[in-house]
């Protein structure tokens, strides 16, 4: 189980801080081959805003929990759970903010609700 975990917050972290990472760089979207319209009913001219979000709380939470994890720490599951919520977070923020539904959405919402459930049940062992 801490193993799927591990494996979870860790795809995750490495592809949040990239494509994080990557928005920064280029907040006109076009290496995403998104366009800046997908933002017209949100607060953000461009994806830079989004892409600083994406990789400091969704990379940044997932990086954290994936380090503590690997290292044993005794907040490794509490870790977990707040890069789950995170995640969650993100992709229906953006779903609504957008109102376009992607395959991906989908993969890494399932994700974070895996992270979740995952990290509340290693929680739940650690605790006994």
């Amino acid at each position: 189980m801490r193993g799927l975990l591990l494996t979870l917050t860790s795809i995750v972290g490495v592809t949040s801080l990239l494509c994080g990472a990557l928005m920064i760089y280029r907040p006109d979207g076009h290496l995403f081959q998104l366009s800046v319209s997908l933002l017209k009913n949100s607060p953000f001219r461009n994806f830079l805003i989004p892409g600083i979000i994406l990789f400091a709380v969704v990379g940044g939470t997932n990086a954290v929990a994936t380090v503590a994890l690997l290292t044993h720490r005794k907040h490794a599951a509490n870790s977990a759970l707040l890069a789950g919520i995170c995640l969650c977070g993100w992709v229906l923020v953006q779903m609504w903010i957008t109102a376009v539904f992607f395959w991906l959405q989908f993969v890494y919402l399932a994700a974070g609700l895996g992270i979740l459930l995952l990290a509340f049940q290693t929680k739940k062992k650690w605790l006994v």
